[in-house]
């Protein structure tokens, strides 16, 4: 909301869509099957189109613009250990 008042209707959009910034699992993309199971960023959320520009979470960093039935919402957590930190004991575990 303060993105919106602020007059950033681009960034408000993305935080106000289900996948904005969010990390998440490719799916049932019929077009490039190859992608299928690889995870990405939803960058950018597409209002025109019900559609978001994603980032792979490759070397590559190809970005795509793909619609939300091709995406499954993919959070970190402790078994996957990409970028997972926990703070223990005044340290910070990786």
């Amino acid at each position: 909301r303060k993105a919106r008042i602020c007059g950033r209707l681009e960034l408000a959009s993305l935080l106000e869509s289900e996948l904005g910034g969010r990390r998440c699992e490719i799916i049932n993309l019929s077009s490039q099957p190859e992608l299928n199971g690889k995870t990405c960023v939803a960058d950018e959320y597409l209002p025109g189109s019900n559609q978001y520009n994603v980032t792979l979470e490759t070397k590559s960093k190809e970005v795509l613009v793909l619609s939300p039935d091709n995406l499954k919402r993919r959070d970190r957590t402790p078994q996957d250990c990409g970028y997972y930190i926990e703070f223990k004991n005044g340290r910070t575990i990786r």
